[in-house]
């Protein structure tokens, strides 16, 4: 019996929670920032951000080590291994810190992108979790990516598929058309660990369908062909397009 679909939305409920309680966190914080400069800026940012974010991570990670915990029971699992939490470290959101105060991007645009490289860097901790603890659990087989929500992210659905690697396209602003998840915010895909039975609601089927819709669309609006390369951003928009129009 491997775990339920009901379980696993409670599960990214959860974690999309933890998200958003980190980024409203951080714009919270914004208005008590020092503003004087934008070296000041940075320095309140890298002081205040980074101990945030490891403090929610590790949030994060609780409630995902309890889901794997959870998985494996429904995969009955047994033995003496327990699921354990697991920190990624900080430098991908000290990055983005440095990126938003060194970069030519507009100021009213910088508290969106901090808050947001945040919520995202704080589900990467429930997700580095569900990795790590596959790769030493001996009843495990792996894990799988899971575009999931009512309103699944395009580039999760890409990053399932491996028809791009994550780190080549995770810091690209998006374009106009998928501007409202921008630096891949608020996404809620997450990993489920492969204990016993894989579960038979995940539909990879459907997630490729629309990639491929969203490809072709994208190669339309752009004059181009099969020979021509696109960016993730143009085929995020061709499927936000696609998705629209069903």
């Amino acid at each position: 019996m491997a775990v339920t679909r009901e379980r696993f939305r409670r599960y990214v409920r959860a974690m999309n929670a933890i998200s958003g309680r980190t980024r409203q966190a951080v714009l919270d914080l914004w208005p008590r920032l020092d503003h004087s400069s934008m070296d000041a800026l940075r320095e309140d940012l890298l002081r205040y951000v980074p101990p945030l974010v490891a403090k929610m991570g590790q949030v994060s990670a609780a409630v995902s080590a309890r889901f794997y915990d959870d998985v494996r029971t429904a995969g009955r699992a047994r033995g003496d291994y327990r699921a354990t939490t697991s920190d990624p470290g900080l430098t991908r959101v000290e990055r983005a810190l440095l990126y938003a105060t060194g970069s030519q991007m507009a100021y009213s645009d910088v508290p969106a992108m901090v808050a947001g490289a945040a919520a995202t860097n704080v589900l990467e901790y429930g997700r580095q979790t569900i990795a790590e603890n596959t790769a030493y659990d001996p009843f495990a087989s792996g894990y799988r990516s899971v575009p999931s929500g009512d309103n699944p992210c395009p580039f999760c659905v890409i990053k399932s598929l491996n028809t791009w690697t994550y780190h080549m396209y995770a810091g690209e602003r998006l374009t106009d058309e998928v501007d409202g998840d921008a630096w891949h915010d608020n996404c809620s895909c997450q990993l489920i660990p492969e204990v016993g039975d894989a579960p038979a609601w995940v539909d990879d089927g459907a997630d490729r369908d629309w990639y491929e819709a969203g490809r072709q669309r994208a190669m339309d609006d752009a004059g181009k062909t099969m020979a021509d390369p696109l960016t993730a951003s143009e085929v995020m928009a061709g499927m936000r397009k696609v998705r629209a129009e069903s």
